[in-house]
């Protein structure tokens, strides 16, 4: 599984770098990016494409982590809280064991037991000695 992984990957960075390679005219144009408000008017100064391109997808890396992390927090609450649930529902291990219930009155003993006896089905047994 590790090297299917390692394959798939190597694969998808071919694959960009190919796409990157044949189109290197137009990730290394300059471009200039404008708001315009209202009120107000923002240029940016000429960058790359490929600048631009990078800093979306770190936007979007950025983005997405901090969103998977407040899940992480979220859950983590939630493992706690079930964690305490159980610590609470199950005895301790420092109480006595008179105190714990016990199934011993319900099971019964050898004493209180006995073995049945064993029966003859009138086939001769042959014991052979040497």
């Amino acid at each position: 599984m590790r090297n299917v992984k390692l394959v798939l990957w190597v694969i998808i960075f071919a694959f960009v770098g190919l796409v990157i390679f044949q189109n290197q005219d137009f990730f290394l144009s300059k471009q200039s990016l404008g708001i315009n408000i209202y009120f107000s008017a923002y240029q940016t100064p000429e960058i790359y494409i490929a600048v631009l391109f990078l800093g979306c997808f770190l936007f979007g890396l950025i983005v997405s982590y901090l969103q998977g992390l407040a899940e992480r927090f979220r859950l983590s609450r939630k493992i706690k809280e079930l964690s305490v649930a159980k610590d609470a529902s199950l005895p301790n291990a420092e109480t006595p064991e008179e105190e714990l219930p016990t199934q011993k009155e319900d099971t019964p003993t050898q004493t209180d037991a006995t073995a049945p006896e064993p029966t003859e089905t009138g086939a001769k047994t042959t014991v052979i000695t040497s």
